[in-house]
């Protein structure tokens, strides 16, 4: 196991047989909890992997609530996406005014940096692929549109992307780290294509170019331009025939902002680049992403994923 910027996570089994054991090892693999209305007979079970910030679990736990309050989110703490998949059960996820209850086969998305409460009435089996915001491109729009909405499982994606992560999930322990590395982003790809998925469906049911349409350009345009190095908010308001002003609301309201949007996807973008290409120097990759400064790209990444890009690839790349 690792750190939250650690470049492998690997825990084959952990069980435990106490609520307060429960919300203790969910504090140490994801985020604090607390832990509610659990029978003296509660037990629950994880077992967790994963590479480059991009955890994957599979959860089996018996009847409670596991709740994230407000003072349980430090504000320094880096945003993340869950996907969860219901294996077996039913579950009933809550955030931001919103509920789903989730079926054997249905996922839904939630934020880890605003309050959510996690409501199992029986003993259930889920999957939870934990993404970090800037490895996903969909991430501020999914976490406004889908968090605690139903992505069914009648849907064809949505069975596609369920049957994939499942069939993946158990082989993960076992693989040597590279080609965990490269099926574990395959699977983040997978999210992003549900995400834009649903997000496309509940787009198409609205007005014509509605207030969310108008960022889903503008991340699109972004996505496409990370090259530029003058890539910048005022940029991709004028491409986007948008006010600066306008757009910062647009993105405020998705809980992201333009100019740590191009950020962070451009450093996610520089850390693949570092472990794919070794024989490439730091300051290429950084240069490829629109980073031409090579001093504060070194500032930025350590303090993005604890540590420079030359030890992060140094202690990314496998041993010979």
């Amino acid at each position: 196991m690792s750190d939250e910027h650690g470049a492998t996570w690997n825990l084959e089994q952990s069980q435990v047989e106490s609520p307060q054991d429960w919300a203790n090892l969910i504090g140490d693999i994801y985020a604090p909890i607390s832990v509610q209305d659990a029978p003296e007979t509660f037990s629950g079970q994880i077992r967790n992997t994963g590479t480059d910030g991009v955890q994957i679990s599979r959860l089996t736990v018996g009847k409670h609530v596991s709740q994230r309050l407000a003072r349980d989110i430090r504000q320094s703490e880096s945003p993340k996406l869950v996907v969860c998949l219901q294996i077996s059960g039913t579950g009933t996820v809550r955030q931001d005014e919103r509920e789903v209850v989730l079926q054997p086969g249905d996922m839904t998305v939630y934020s880890t940096t605003i309050p959510y409460e996690l409501d199992f009435r029986e003993e259930a089996e889920v999957i939870g692929v934990v993404v970090p915001w800037g490895s996903l491109a969909q991430a501020p729009l999914a976490a406004h549109h889908l968090s605690a909405e139903l992505i069914a499982g009648d849907d064809p994606v949505t069975r596609a992307a369920f049957k994939a992560v499942v069939n993946i999930e158990p082989e993960l322990l076992d693989m040597p780290i590279a080609s965990r590395r490269r099926l574990v982003r395959n699977v983040v790809d997978l999210m992003s294509t549900l995400c834009l998925a649903n997000i496309e469906q509940r787009m198409a049911a609205r007005a014509p170019l509605g207030k969310s349409d108008r960022l889903s350009q503008a991340l699109s345009f972004i996505e496409d331009n990370l090259d530029d190095p003058e890539l910048s908010l005022e940029m991709v308001a004028a491409r986007n025939f948008v006010s600066v002003r306008t757009l910062q609301q647009r993105a405020s309201e998705a809980g992201c902002g333009i100019p740590e949007w191009i950020r962070e996807r451009r450093l996610e973008k520089c850390k693949t680049d570092l472990v794919e290409y070794p024989d490439r120097s730091v300051a290429s990759i950084a240069a490829s992403w629109g980073m031409t400064n090579a001093a504060y790209f070194s500032q930025v990444f350590k303090q993005q994923f604890g540590a420079g890009p030359r030890e992060y690839r140094a202690r990314s790349l496998p041993i010979e």
